[in-house]
């Protein structure tokens, strides 16, 4: 694989620790804001969670198409198509669509009979877990510090009447 991963299980382990180390980084954000009230903080944890959630897109070559893989290596083609689907007018999304074409549909075929695709239960279950767990936490944690952060600046009113002033 590109990412040299010998198994698949290998493969969402790597996938994985990504987004968990943007999430901590997004917490001690957060942290930072609660302590010192500076909106630059809940506004950087708040790109930090959105970006770390958009990564988990079961789409290579995000981290979410090491992850998926381990439950079913077709996964990955419904990813590609998830993601430009919600993300159909971001032209970054459609060139990782198109850059991860290719490996999908290797794994759509071949997937079945290759051992970097066999993994026990236990793994499958364990990173399953992980997997939707980080995702539900990390679309709550974008709730909330984006709703501190429009609660913070006043509304976009406020951030749209703070850019006039700055132009004039």
């Amino acid at each position: 694989t590109s990412r040299g991963t010998r198994s698949v299980t290998e493969g969402a382990f790597v996938g994985i620790m990504g987004p968990v180390a943007g999430t901590a980084t997004g917490l001690a954000c957060a942290g930072m804001y609660f302590g010192t009230q500076q909106p630059f903080w809940i506004a950087l944890a708040t790109l930090g969670f959105f970006l770390n959630l958009i990564n988990l897109t079961p789409a290579r070559p995000l981290d979410g198409g090491w992850i998926a893989p381990l439950f079913s290596p077709k996964l990955l083609l419904p990813g590609i198509a998830l993601g430009v689907i919600v993300f159909h007018s971001n032209p970054f999304v459609w060139m990782l669509a198109l850059m991860s074409v290719p490996s999908s549909i290797y794994a759509w075929r071949h997937g079945h009979e290759s051992p970097y695709y066999r993994a026990s239960r236990r793994d499958r279950w364990l990173f399953g877990t992980a997997y939707i767990g980080l995702i539900a936490f990390l679309a709550s944690a974008l709730f909330v510090s984006s709703t501190l952060l429009r609660a913070r600046l006043g509304g976009s009113g406020h951030v749209r009447h703070s850019m006039l002033r700055l132009r004039a």
